[in-house]
Parts: structure tokens; sequence; C-alpha cells
């Protein structure tokens, strides 16, 4: 069985040899996959979520998730990064007898595992707790939107589960096994999918409130939270049977007394834990300022409500839809580049670098020239929101920072500096935060100051991130090398939005088309004209060969 499925891989991937298994693209591939797939299930759930619950219940939800996205970062604490960054350590150590010789860290991936899920469980269970009896003043003192307060409660107990399944994912992002990650990802997103809709579909036939369709989705991403859990906990206990099996094989003097204090992990976790609480409370803060300048700008909570659905519920998920692929690469790079350096290995770590950033690079262009060229068509195919298009175009020019940063942290953290991928972040927030407060009171700009204060927010984090990987690793890459597929993106969106127009014409004409059967026939011949185009630079670019050898 083992041999049909090698010669299955080498079949499909042989000519990439990138991405063969065992290879550094192999990692990023499965999690890409895996993320393409719980995206578009997504996008089903998220469109047609949009249409039976409407942009003030989606609204609602998004307001409070800014809360739930501090509150898991303060029970996840750095923790899950701790843990991969330890256990690739230890791994590339481990052949040469040298796991455990530093101060500190612990003597086997076993110890590792245990103290910091021992920790996850001990921090989340905590958190989730405070969180839940701390909802009404949080939301009475940032929110201003008393109907958010069961919404955060009801979500407050999936913490636990979230963060405890962040730190199982991380031990096998640690031994680079991403296809547990991914299968965990999937279930998660099919449950969350499936009882989100099913729920709002039977509160659109009872004319719910938006409050109950928002509670609805809280309580559906609780369950998807908890699935995902229990496919992580048949992985782990898998994982820890072969661990004790390699564990009975040595010597018995062959390993040392592991500490029960997790110093190495609270080394790693605390710093980056701080400065993510000061993150995700900056992230919080940025969100809930929207209500209240919008307010400002004359809108009651309802139509804010609604506002900021349209740009949180609609533009904003399509933009950071491409960003799966950088994601992954960030997850695979942490520990690639941490194996590479404990060998002393720099160039390979800087081959690792390149590599991910170019292939952001080749992702971001037909991405952001998809959004920008067809805004329209997205918005109305997928969520039959048109209004949102305006905002979609404008949050599309921050789609190239925002994947470019989110790679670039997994460069830095793989170098063991996470310190300056977050400060990078307080700093963005900052900077959108300020903009937020000056532009959406206004009411010539509204929630359109918001999107455009998200692109200035990305590109001041990804520029600190850009200048530190310079300094710290260097590169290879040069600017002239991505000409051509830049501006194959440009013609190619020109192209797309002209032939996507055509078409909608010709079938508008053609007969009594339903307009959802025409808009998805125009987008697709839109994608279709501009994949060409991209297609054919890409496959004359140096770099995309350089990517596939």
């Amino acid at each position: 069985m083992d041999n049909v499925i090698r010669r299955l891989q080498m079949r499909l991937f042989g000519r990439f040899p990138a991405l063969r298994p065992g290879r550094f693209g192999w990692g990023a591939a499965q999690l890409s996959g895996a993320s393409l797939l719980s995206r578009l299930i997504g996008f089903v759930y998220s469109a047609t979520v949009m249409r039976l619950a409407g942009p003030e219940a989606v609204g609602l939800f998004r307001m409070v998730w800014p809360l739930y996205a501090t509150a898991f970062t303060v029970a996840a604490a750095g923790i899950p990064y701790a843990i991969s960054k330890l256990l690739a350590e230890s791994t590339a150590a481990g052949a040469a007898g040298e796991a455990g010789k530093e101060a500190g860290p612990p003597r086997s991936p076993r110890s590792i595992a245990l103290q910091g899920l021992g920790l996850l469980l001990v921090n989340s269970v905590v958190t989730a707790v405070t969180l839940w009896f701390a909802a009404p003043w949080l939301v009475a003192t940032l929110g201003s939107e008393p109907r958010a307060v069961p919404i955060l409660q009801l979500l407050a107990p999936s913490l636990v589960a979230a963060a405890l399944s962040a730190g199982a994912k991380a031990l096998f992002e640690g031994i680079r096994r991403m296809a547990v990650p991914a299968a965990s990802l999937i279930t998660e997103q099919i449950v969350l999918s499936a009882v989100a809709v099913g729920l709002t579909l039977q509160l659109a036939r009872w004319a719910s409130s938006p409050e109950t369709a928002a509670s609805a989705l809280a309580f559906a991403s609780v369950l998807g939270e908890v699935a995902g859990l229990v496919v992580m906990v048949v992985a782990v206990d898998r994982l820890w049977k072969t661990w004790d099996a390699a564990r009975a094989q040595e010597a018995p003097g062959g390993r040392g007394r592991a500490s029960w204090w997790p110093s190495a992990i609270l080394s790693l976790s605390l710093p980056v834990a701080g400065g993510r609480i000061l993150s995700s409370v900056g992230a919080s803060l940025t969100t809930l300022l929207l209500p209240n300048r919008l307010h400002a700008a004359g809108l009651t909570p309802s139509q804010a409500a609604a506002e900021i659905g349209l740009l949180r519920g609609v533009a904003l998920p399509l933009v950071l839809t491409p960003n799966m692929l950088s994601l992954a690469l960030m997850t695979t790079l942490v520990p690639s580049i941490s194996k590479a350096l404990a060998r002393g290995d720099r160039d390979s770590a800087r081959a690792y670098s390149d590599k991910a950033l170019a292939t952001t690079v080749l992702l971001s262009l037909p991405a952001t020239a998809a959004l920008v060229g067809l805004p329209e068509l997205w918005t109305r195919t997928l969520y039959g929101e048109p209004a949102a298009a305006p905002l979609l175009v404008v949050s599309a020019l921050g789609a190239p920072f925002a994947y470019l940063g989110q790679t670039l942290v997994g460069v830095l953290r793989g170098l063991g500096r996470p310190d300056i991928p977050v400060r990078g972040h307080i700093l963005g927030m900052a900077v959108e935060a300020t903009l937020i407060w000056k532009w959406v009171g206004q009411p010539a700009l509204g929630i359109r100051g918001a999107a455009l204060a998200s692109v200035v927010g990305y590109a001041v984090a990804y520029s600190i991130n850009q200048v530190a990987a310079m300094r710290h690793l260097g590169t290879e890459l040069r600017g002239r090398a991505f000409l051509g597929p830049l501006v194959a993106a440009v013609l190619g969106a020109v192209a797309g939005r002209i032939g996507a127009a055509a078409v909608a014409a010709w079938l508008q004409g053609a007969g009594q088309l339903p307009a959802f059967v025409v808009d998805a026939v125009a987008l697709v011949t839109g994608l279709g004209v501009l994949g060409l185009f991209y297609g054919a630079a890409l496959r004359s670019s140096p770099v995309w060969r350089w990517l596939a050898a």
C-alpha cells in the first residue's frame, strides 16, 4: 500500500520537485489545499448566511469577534508557537543526541507536549470563565451595543477547545506533519457551516431578530471548534503511542529527567503573548470604534451594524480568502527555518524564506487583479450585496501587503524574533485606529474610510516585517523578476472586466435568464480571461521555473 501511495505522489508531483512529499513545499501544499477547501465551504456558508440572516446580524457577530479573538490570544498565550519551535529544534538536534543541552528546554517531544498542553488547558479555562462574566462590562465599556452581550458569552466556552486544538496542531506542525492540522481545519469548517446554515435557515422561516441569528452563528462556531478538537484528540493519541514506543526502546540511562517547570515554553511564549495581547486589544478597539464613528456620521445603530457587516462580512473575507496560502507558508516556515538554523544551515533558511515570499507575490498579483477588476460580480454573485463592491475595491488594495506581511511573520518567528511582527502589527493597528477616528466620522467617507485605513495599516505592518527580515536574514530576490507577472495581472484585470461585461450584455439580451446566472457566468468569464493573461506570463517567468525546480 505504501508503495502505491508513493507512486501516486510521484505521478502527481513529479513535474514539481518542490512539492514532493518531504520537501518544504509539501507541508505548505497540504495546508493550502485544506485551506482552499475550507474557504470554499466557508464561501457557501457566509454567502448563504448573509442572504438569510442579513448584514445586520452578520455585523453584530463581527462586532464581538475582535473581543473573542483577544480572549483567544490570552488563552493561547503564545504557547502553540513555543511548542512548534521547540519540537522542530528537538527533532533537528535529536539525531546528534543534543536535545535538551541548552538551559531549560524539555528533554523530549513528549515532555514538550505535556507541558504545553497542560498550560493551555489551565489558561484557557480561566480565560473562558473570565470572558463570560466580563462580557457585559466589556461590551458596555467598548462596544455600546447591548445586543452583543449574549453573543460574546455564547462564544466564551469555545476558547478551551480552540486553545487545545491550536496546541495539538502545533505538535504536528513542529514535526512537519501537516496533514493532521489540515484534516482538523476541514472538519471544523464543515461542522460550523452546516450548523450555521441549518440554524439561520430555520430562523429565517420564523422571522427571528438579527441578534437571534447572530447568536446562532456563535453557537455554530462553538460546535465547529469542538469538532476540530475531536479530530486532534484522535491524532494526538496515535502520536503519543508512537512516542511511547520510541521511549521504551531507549537505553535506561539514555534520557535525563525532565523538569516539571516549563521554563523553555514560558521563555518563548511570554514575550510573544504580551505583544499579541496588546495587538489583539488594539484590533478590538479598532473594530469597536466603527459603530461609534458611524453614529457620529449620522447612522442609526441598525444602519451602522449593516455597514460593518458589508465591510467585515463581505469585503474583507473576500480579500483575505487568498491569504490561505500565506498562512500555510507561515505555519510551515517556523519549523523549517528553525531546523535549518539549528543545523547551522543559514543558506537553506534563506532559500525557504525567498521561495515563500516569491510564491506569495505570484499569488497576490492575480488575486488583487481579480478583486479590483470584478468587484460587483464578486459581491452580487456570492453575497447578493452589490453595495459592498466599492468597499471591496478599496480593501483589495491592501491584499499584497496583508499576504506578504503574513508570510514574513513565519520567517521572523523561525528566526526566533516573533516580537518584531507583533510590534509591526501594533503600530499598524495604531495607524489604522487613528485613521478610522479621523475618516469614518466624516459623512462623505463613512465606512469607506475604515476600508482605506485597513490598507494603510497592512502596509505599515508589512514594511516593518520586510525591513527586519532583510536585516536578519537577507534575500536573493530581485524586484525586476516580477515585472512580467505584474504587467500581465494589470492587463488581465482590464481584459477580464471587458470580457465579463460583454458576456453579461450578451446573456441579458439573449433571453430571460436569472440575474444570478448572468453574474455567475460573467464572473467565470472574467476570471478565465485574467487567468489566460497571467498564466502565459507565469509560464515564461524565471521565478516560476525556479520555484518549480
